[in-house]
């Protein structure tokens, strides 16, 4: 008996290869993980047009994906956000501006739907002054942005 098993992958698989690709792969891997999972599908003439349905519909989401990202990006890039944070004198904050908060302040402002993993920079910021970061979506589209951190005013 073959300990190998021939698999058609309907999703990305890191380590494995892309959507579309044929793969010789243990049985155990196939059985344990990339089936049950719906990662991959067995590789046979019957299950071919089940793929071809499959890509369709993939290839159908991930224009769908690029037209609502390149949107979202035109919108905010190049844009700048203000948070006002308590700060000592010498301009470090007494808390930090979390990526939560710039999440907040980018979807009050922007009417935007993002997350904080989509967010490249550091993740407390400590001090005043303007950071630029970058937006990451789907299929590799980035936008860049500025964080303008002010001192919240005494009262």
């Amino acid at each position: 008996m073959s300990k190998t098993l021939d698999i058609l992958l309907i999703k990305d698989v890191k380590g494995l290869g892309k959507f579309g690709e044929t793969k010789t792969v243990k049985m155990g891997f196939a059985r344990n993980y990339l089936l049950p999972y719906e990662h991959a599908i067995m590789a046979s003439s019957a299950n071919t047009s089940r793929f071809v349905a499959l890509k369709k519909r993939e290839v159908k989401r991930v224009e769908q994906e690029i037209e609502l990202s390149e949107k979202v990006k035109a919108l905010i890039e190049g844009k700048t956000i203000e948070i006002s944070a308590k700060a000592q004198t010498s301009g470090v904050l007494y808390g930090s501006v979390t990526k939560k908060e710039m999440i907040s302040v980018i979807k009050s402002t922007f009417e935007v739907g993002l997350t904080a993993d989509q967010l490249d920079i550091a993740d407390h910021i400590k001090e005043v002054g303007e950071y630029n970061f970058k937006v990451t979506f789907p299929q590799d589209i980035i936008a860049s942005m500025t964080l303008n951190v002010i001192a919240k005013a005494e009262k």
